[in-house]
């Protein structure tokens, strides 16, 4: 992947729109721009580690740098549920595991080259494999409790609330002017959570 590429994905894992024609430094300035505006609000960095052992709903993983030296080796980005994620790659850090089990275990096909000399005619051989897109490697996992971080799963929850009681009570989603409907006639049951 070359700087251009991996500055695309950040960038979409973000929320910033793209095009085809954009070059590096802007990408870069846009990057760096929302960066400056919002890396409070929107993206959670993950680059140290905590005790002898993750805190509960935390993995500890090291996830590799490419060893191309036309890699540009830079923090991995990922996004789970509009949760979008900033991690230092070549070090040991304690993530969600909710990121680990969705968007560092996606695999993509790749050819891979066998030395076997047991091969008629020839020392190589291609073949096709799934790999993992980013090579990582779990050292330990505390299972625990889903962490939800800046309450933005949590301010989730309660918007979808009403949507989620009637599923449970009719066994179908409804359709906004329907659900509209259902709440004016106050048929949610209303809790704690929302």
């Amino acid at each position: 992947m070359s700087i251009l590429d991996d500055l695309r994905v950040k960038a979409g894992s973000l929320g910033i729109p793209v095009s085809k024609t954009m070059n590096t430094q802007t990408l870069q300035k846009l990057i760096d721009n929302y960066e400056g505006n919002n890396a409070q609000k929107h993206v959670d960095r993950f680059d140290d580690i905590t005790g002898d052992r993750p805190k509960p709903g935390y993995a500890r993983v090291i996830i590799h740098k490419n060893p191309d030296p036309r890699a540009a080796n830079t923090d991995w980005w990922g996004s789970v549920n509009g949760f979008a994620v900033q991690v230092r790659r070549g070090e040991e850090v304690d993530i969600p595991i909710k990121i680990l089990r969705s968007s560092l275990m996606l695999t993509k096909m790749t050819i891979l080259r066998d030395r076997g000399d047991d091969w008629a005619g020839s020392n190589d051989r291609y073949y096709e494999d799934e790999v993992y897109d980013t090579p990582f490697t779990v050292l330990m996992i505390t299972e625990g409790q889903d962490p939800k971080h800046y309450h933005y799963e949590n301010n989730q929850k309660k918007k979808n609330s009403n949507r989620v009681e009637f599923h449970r009570e009719h066994g179908f989603w409804p359709k906004p002017q329907m659900l509209r409907e259902w709440v004016a006639a106050g048929k949610p049951k209303k809790d704690k959570d929302g």
